[in-house]
């Protein structure tokens, strides 16, 4: 799909954008290096934080105190 229309679609499956707020990018920073990819990190801090599930089938992700579907 056109990127473009990536916000309507997330909406009109029930997801919402989450920010990424002050509190995550400071938990990203004391996270270890499990994936050394920092948007990895960034993916997994706000879940901790807000307590949500990640989808997401990186395997370095399940080294992370986080819930994980698929």
């Amino acid at each position: 799909m056109p990127f473009q229309e990536l916000h309507v679609q997330t909406l009109s499956n029930g997801f919402s954008v989450l920010p990424v707020y002050f509190e995550h990018t400071a938990k990203v920073s004391t996270m270890p290096f499990h994936p050394r990819d920092p948007f990895g990190r960034l993916i997994i801090a706000p879940a901790m934080i807000e307590g949500m599930t990640v989808i997401s089938g990186e395997s370095n992700f399940r080294q992370y105190d986080v819930e994980l579907l698929w």
